[in-house]
């Protein structure tokens, strides 16, 4: 054992090989060292560059920033500057503007809408408000009438997302009034030019039934020459009848003692008319009625037949000599009630298409010249439009005129869904 250790103690160089790998590894630490701190030194210049990038970036943002925000202030007080414009605009205009949302309720309004209905507030119900303040037996979806007798242009406006409708209405009291008096001037003017021809057309009839009536009062005529001679007399003052209360009509528009027509009802019985008459006359009658359910028209349900009956039996009694002898009527409903009477006749002359329309006009030898001018006149003072044309075939008569609609349901048509309608009349709105 002492041998042993003496020769651990002597053995030469015995320490080197130890500080040798001490060496190899202070150098390689100290490699590691410069290589992390040169990597150190690459990251730090590459957080600076990237930081120096940033902080121009901010800058250009925050520039970017204050100029967008400069032009939104500016659009924004554009904007607040019109909206105080529009308002007053607005306040002060004649109209009044009501805006009704989704559900039917009154959203805003301006003063004059205020002014027209003393009651009107935000949540009311529109329909309400229409049943309190307007006629139903005189308003159409385009005009109502309230129940004091003043006249009132409707137009609505879808808002935007279907939010609902903006109405306008617009007082045109003066207006109708001035119309009215204009026809009626124009209607008296016409019948005061015509009483020469109209004498000369009573004259005829009245001859006829002198003479007549002079025969009842002689003794040689027997019982049945008697019989004959009364019946004679009857059809000439019917005759004459039926020019006076032509007359009459014509003079009087056709407005009198207006009231709402369930128009399919209604021309169906009158399409039973039509075929009679069509079957006395050898002419064939082609109907076409596209008219939903519920279509209502403001009019004098007979007067206004009569006038509609009167272009009929002028298109049949034009195709009087044809061949095929046809006359189509062609009725729907969409916005207007609109009539499309064609025949395969000879057409109207050139030289009277103009006026065909004015009273005691004729191209036939016993004509009145009553039966078209009273159709336009009848048509006219419902707000309707008639219009005549040669079709190359004939010739056609188009008839327009106005339904009586809901003033409300006008509103919100297109304002609402199916299922928003489905609510309203849940709900038990009343309509106009």
């Amino acid at each position: 054992m002492r041998g042993a250790g003496v020769q651990s103690r002597t053995t030469p160089g015995g320490s080197l090989p130890a500080d040798g790998c001490q060496l190899e590894r202070l150098q390689a630490d100290s490699q590691k060292l410069q290589r992390a701190f040169e990597e150190f030194s690459r990251l730090s210049s590459e957080i600076l560059s990237s930081y120096s990038s940033l902080e121009e970036d901010v800058e250009n943002l925050t520039d970017r920033l204050e100029v967008v925000s400069r032009e939104r202030l500016d659009m924004l007080r554009e904007k607040q500057a019109l909206a105080a414009r529009l308002e007053g605009l607005l306040s002060i205009m004649p109209s009044a503007v009501v805006v009704v949302d989704r559900q039917g309720r009154i959203e805003s309004f301006n003063l004059r809408a205020g002014e027209i209905f003393p009651d009107i507030a935000a949540g009311v119900s529109w329909a309400a408000l229409v049943k309190r303040h307007f006629d139903a037996q005189q308003s159409s979806a385009i005009e109502a009438k309230t129940n004091d007798g003043r006249s009132f242009h409707v137009a609505t406006c879808p808002l935007e997302a279907g939010r609902g409708q903006l109405v306008l209405l617009t007082d045109v009291t003066d207006m109708r009034r001035l119309q009215l008096q204009v026809e009626r001037n124009r209607r008296l003017a016409s019948v005061g030019k015509a009483i020469a021809s109209l004498s000369h057309q009573l004259k005829t009839p009245l001859s006829v039934a002198m003479i007549y009536s002079a025969h009842l009062c002689s003794e040689d005529l027997d019982a049945g020459q008697k019989q004959q001679m009364a019946a004679k007399l009857k059809d000439r003052l019917l005759e004459i009848d039926r020019y006076i209360n032509d007359l009459l009509l014509f003079a009087r528009g056709g407005r009198d003692n207006a009231t709402l027509v369930e128009v399919k009802t209604w021309l169906e019985g009158l399409s039973g008319k039509w075929d009679e008459l069509a079957r006395c006359k050898g002419v064939e009658l082609a109907m076409s009625l596209d008219v939903p359910e519920g279509t209502r028209l403001l009019c004098n349900e007979t007067t206004m037949g009569e006038a509609l009956t009167n272009l009929v039996v002028n298109g049949m009694e034009a195709c009087e000599g044809q061949r095929e002898a046809r006359v189509e009527v062609s009725v729907k409903a969409g916005e207007h009630l609109e009539f499309q009477i064609e025949d395969n006749g000879c057409g109207l002359p050139r030289e009277l298409e103009n006026d065909i329309f004015d009273p005691f006009v004729s191209t036939k030898p016993k004509g009145t010249g009553l039966g078209l001018a009273v159709s336009s006149a009848v048509v006219r003072s419902l707000g309707g439009q008639i219009t005549a044309k040669n079709t190359g075939r004939g010739a056609r008569f188009d008839v327009r005129l106005p339904l009586a609609r809901e003033l409300h349901d006008k509103v919100t048509e297109s304002g609402t869904t199916p299922s928003d309608k489905g609510k309203l009349a849940a709900e038990g709105t009343d309509r106009l």
